[in-house]
């Protein structure tokens, strides 16, 4: 039993685990997934501007609207508690919804139903984060854009959040 388990531990560090190059798509197959991926997004908008025409919710707005200087093109909406008295300076807890309208919309306000529903329910603070979307914005851009508004939200002392209670 030892003597095979050996034998196959061997097989596999001999194995070539080098990862292989990526291979470039040609320039007319970038232009043709380009053309589909906005023709896909125009479609997606014209369904959901139907469907608000045509369906109406009633319509929610966050509480307000910061733009930090770390991100001075991305709006952060903020959503709190309307049982929070104004006066009242006592520290909540603060949840960071990530959804930005999706790839597909690009429009953060579709997410603010969900936003004023979370914050009324759980009686957190939630600042609902855009950041900038593909294929106009290459991989990365968007995860640093949320980790540089994440940090400005929470070291944000206006917000009165408690920073030990912070939820992604």
């Amino acid at each position: 039993m030892d003597k095979e388990l050996e034998l196959i531990v061997e097989e596999v560090l001999m194995r070539d685990t080098t990862p292989l190059p990526a291979e470039s798509a040609s320039f007319l197959r970038q232009v043709r997934h380009f053309f589909l991926l906005w023709s896909i997004k125009l479609l997606v908008a014209v369904q959901l501007a139907y469907l608000r025409i045509c369906y109406p919710t009633p319509k929610t707005r966050p509480t307000f609207t910061r733009i930090y200087s770390c991100r001075p093109s991305l709006e952060v909406r903020v959503f709190t508690p309307k049982s929070r008295v104004s006066g009242d300076n006592s520290l909540l807890p603060l949840y960071l919804s990530i959804h930005g309208g999706a790839f597909a919309t690009c429009d953060a306000g579709i997410d603010d139903s969900f936003c004023t529903k979370w914050c009324e329910r759980t009686g957190m603070v939630v600042a609902s984060l855009n950041y900038r979307k593909a294929p106009i914005h290459r991989f990365l851009v968007a995860v640093l854009d949320i980790a540089a508004v994440a940090r400005a939200v929470i070291d944000d002392e206006s917000l009165h959040i408690d920073k030990s209670r912070v939820i992604i």
